[in-house]
């Protein structure tokens, strides 16, 4: 197991530029992310498989008056490191995500829709994958901090820890 020390280090590490995604709003993602898989392998690679677990601790599904049904969902994270003394540390991160399944103008009959299942199925994972994203980033850069930041947090981030921090689309 690592120490927290040198986790500390890995985490002030920008993401590989090449595995981040650009924005896509015609799909509703209106910033640069990491995929989930991408997370998930760097939380492997900074803690180790067994240095870190995640659960989803809550689903929420609403509908609305339109028949768009929206999950809401909390993550945590919790990860493990050694402090100075050789003890082991652990620290839980946790945050939501959302998926939006959108209900739809049926043109042929000319009445709003429900969902369809599959849309569902999909509002629910990403969901899911939104909030271990969101919770994992809370660690730092490496897990895509700099993604979700505006351009003056990025600057208090920076004067806090000594580290520059940019955007995704300046120079990461």
């Amino acid at each position: 197991m690592k120490t927290w020390k040198e986790i500390a280090v890995e985490l002030n590490q920008p993401p590989d530029p090449k595995l981040v995604r650009a924005a896509m709003p015609d799909k509703g993602i209106y910033g640069s992310y990491l995929p989930a898989q991408v997370v998930v392998m760097y939380l492997n690679e900074v803690f180790g498989p067994d240095g870190w677990s995640g659960y989803l601790s809550s689903v929420k599904e609403l509908t609305l008056a339109d028949g768009t049904t929206v999950f809401i969902s909390e993550y945590e994270i919790r990860a493990e490191g050694l402090d100075e003394n050789g003890k082991t540390l652990a620290v839980n991160r946790s945050n939501g995500g959302v998926g939006v399944a959108a209900a739809w103008f049926d043109r042929q009959t000319g009445e709003q829709k429900p969902p369809k299942p599959q849309a569902i199925d999909t509002a629910y994972k990403a969901s899911i994958s939104d909030g271990l994203k969101r919770a994992a980033k809370d660690f730092g850069p490496k897990l895509g901090m700099q993604l979700y930041l505006n351009e003056t947090e990025l600057a208090l981030f920076s004067l806090y820890d000594g580290v520059e921090h940019t955007a995704a689309g300046e120079g990461i």
